[in-house]
């Protein structure tokens, strides 16, 4: 999504506090909530909805998220 400027937004039930225009990242919560996130490029949002989306899923798996220091487990 492209939400223009940075500032406070609230869009169709989604609230955005953007840092930069351009690109942003639309997360739908499990409570039904959405929150948009500054991508700012192209690329880079590309980027962090890949990462929110592996996150997600480990999440749904039971997952936890790795600790800082610790490296991954094989």
């Amino acid at each position: 999504a492209d939400y223009g400027g940075w500032g406070y937004r609230h869009h169709r039930g989604t609230a955005a506090m953007l840092v930069s225009s351009g690109p942003a990242v639309v997360v739908s919560k499990t409570d039904g909530q959405r929150v948009a996130v500054s991508g700012g490029s192209q690329a880079s949002a590309a980027r962090l909805a890949e990462v929110l989306t592996r996150v997600a899923a480990r999440a749904r798996r039971g997952g936890s998220p790795p600790t800082a220091g610790r490296r991954p487990e094989s």
